[in-house]
């Protein structure tokens, strides 16, 4: 048995899916998902298809629906989401590692197994996610010069264990024997 729950602007994505027998669609308003994922828990499902619009609050509810079905496969439909989405990445973290971003996907990833943490890890690190590699902001940006050995500065600390033993005397004698030799 596959079940949808899907947010009524996805709804219209996965008309194909009607055509299956073992298929329910359940199409429920924003904030409703975490109360039919509960409700789920009590039915035999055999892979439960997951709007993230149909949210807050899935992360948790997930979590919980898979200690009571440990054996269900759960696919996070997100649409339009990219890798570092906060609540994406809170149902990853409750073992949802099969993420579909566009509806065509569908098809291909309900025939192919479960995806394992590797494809999924990209959803808690958007650093892992190649594809978003280019749309990454530089936040900071260090940059190494090289400068001779001559040029760079050079520190000398001059201290004594008392007073008037000669601190002063010894730290000017310094800087003015750095100071004539670079003239």
């Amino acid at each position: 048995m596959i079940y949808f729950v899907l947010a009524r602007e996805n709804a219209g994505h996965f008309s194909f899916m009607n055509k299956r027998e073992d298929t329910e669609i359940k199409i429920v308003e924003a904030g409703e998902g975490a109360g039919i994922v509960k409700e789920l828990s009590r039915i035999p499902v055999d892979i439960l298809i997951l709007d993230i619009d149909t949210g807050p609050g899935l992360g948790t509810a997930v979590l919980r629906f898979r200690l009571t079905r440990p054996n269900t496969r759960v696919i996070l439909f997100a649409r339009n989401k990219k890798p570092g989405d906060a609540e994406v990445a809170r149902v990853v973290q409750a073992g949802v590692y099969d993420v579909v971003t566009e509806p065509e996907k569908m098809k291909e990833v309900l025939n192919k197994g479960p995806a394992g943490l590797e494809a999924a890890a990209k959803w808690l690190d958007p650093g892992l996610a190649p594809e978003y590699e280019k749309e990454k902001e530089v936040v900071e940006k260090i940059v190494e010069k090289k400068v001779a050995v001559s040029n760079r500065p050079v520190y000398i600390a001059v201290c004594g264990t008392a007073p008037g033993v000669g601190t002063t005397k010894a730290a000017c004698n310094v800087a003015a024997l750095v100071t004539s030799d670079r003239t």
